[in-house]
């Protein structure tokens, strides 16, 4: 299953963060620009996987959506929601665009105060931190007797 976005999955989430009809949100997005950014991490059909790693590719799409502003507005919060779309079926999940290091990372990447591969780097954190978040929110061990190494009840 490709984790690839498209045109209208991009329009849908727009209208989505801008809660209105994706008929009035459609015309307002640069087409070549979404494109250009959707397809980022992606060669073209049936060449080689320049990104094998599903958080890689979510995180350089982020990127180039910060980057090409296809938006009159909200880019960030279209990227941060494209992020964690691209990342659900790899049971990823993230914490709501409203985390102040999220938005001071992504502030820092589109005035370009950072470069591109601390902002990867910082996103592969934050996708780990979140996956970490989780876990301790369902408990220590999955049910092993509540931390790991300890015996099975």
């Amino acid at each position: 299953m490709s984790d690839q976005l498209t045109f209208q999955r991009f329009a849908l989430i727009t209208a989505a963060v801008y809660d209105a009809p994706v008929g009035s949100v459609e015309p307002t997005i640069s087409r070549s620009k979404a494109e250009a950014a959707l397809t980022a991490p992606f060669p073209g059909p049936g060449e080689i996987v320049l990104y094998p790693d599903p958080v890689e590719r979510a995180a350089i799409c982020f990127a180039a959506i910060i980057r090409l502003r296809p938006l009159p507005h909200d880019n960030k919060r279209v990227a941060h929601e494209c992020l964690g779309e691209m990342l659900v079926n790899h049971q990823w999940l993230l914490p709501s665009e409203d985390d102040p290091e999220a938005a001071e990372k992504m502030d820092e990447w589109g005035a370009r105060q950072m470069s591109e591969y601390k902002f990867l780097a910082w996103v592969r954190a934050y996708v780990g931190r979140c996956a970490w978040q989780r876990y301790e929110r369902r408990g220590r061990g999955y049910g092993l007797g509540g931390t790991w190494g300890s015996p099975r009840p």
